[in-house]
């Protein structure tokens, strides 16, 4: 659970927010890639995030992990999230 993983809760898109900016240092140190989910009609809305990260550039292989908000959960967010930061698996799902 995200508890165990941030200082506060992670329940508005301001909070939200504060997460993501705080993953930049992970893109610069080459460690992990966060990336925010955002409302589709209004990209400002956030609405979680996905991360990858324990990257094997050797095997291409990474560790994905996801957050939402509760108002995005049950929506499809961190599905749709998933694929377009990993692609669909091999069977094409």
């Amino acid at each position: 659970m995200l508890r165990r993983q941030a200082p506060q809760p992670v329940d508005t898109a301001e909070e939200a927010l504060r997460w993501i900016r705080r993953r930049a240092g992970q893109w610069e140190e080459d460690a992990a890639y966060s990336f925010a989910v955002v409302e589709r009609a209004d990209p400002r809305a956030v609405l979680g995030d996905i991360t990858v990260s324990a990257v094997d550039r050797r095997h291409s292989t990474g560790w994905g992990s996801y957050w939402t908000t509760k108002s995005a959960r049950g929506r499809g967010a961190a599905t749709a999230a998933g694929f377009a930061v990993e692609g669909p698996g091999p069977d094409g799902r």
